[in-house]
């Protein structure tokens, strides 16, 4: 059963006012992503609600891979507006870490203030080879805050 939230959810002490105490509500979407033994890049996705703004990323590896007779050297993971692409999130390398929330760039921050229309968030699993033993698996975590578009 899904819970949805039909307009922009806010906390304060006053009522539809920017004025007062008030704010964004903050909530997260997750999909996990799990590399391919070709080496081709394997691409899930989030669908965020219209002018949010994506305030954090994280991909965490929650299976380790196991490149036995492959070739792959880096697990490269991405985040972004297109599929494979880095808009939000660029390549960074997952192969010897367990989490990465991604050197983040000017554009990155921006493309991240207002997504405007672009409601799909794809997250990306690139190994730079083949992984023939034991495929990674990296759950994404998008944190975002709900803003009226």
């Amino acid at each position: 059963m899904a819970t949805y939230i039909g307009s922009t959810l806010r906390t304060g002490t006053d009522a539809l006012s920017d004025t007062v105490d008030g704010g964004y509500v903050v909530v997260s979407q997750s999909v996990t992503v799990t590399s391919l033994a070709s080496g081709a890049a394997a691409v899930g996705s989030v669908r965020l609600p219209v002018g949010s703004q994506i305030i954090e990323m994280y991909a965490d590896k929650i299976v380790n891979w196991v490149v036995g007779g492959g070739s792959a050297t880096a697990l490269n993971v991405s985040v972004g507006s297109t599929s494979g692409g880095a808009q939000y999130m660029d390549a960074t390398d997952m192969a010897s870490v367990a989490r990465t929330a991604g050197t983040l760039t000017v554009a990155d921050v921006a493309a991240m203030a207002d997504i405007g229309t672009n409601t799909v968030v794809y997250c990306t699993v690139d190994p730079d080879g083949t992984v023939s033993t034991t495929q990674a698996q990296i759950k994404f975590t998008i944190v975002y805050a709900q803003k009226a578009a």
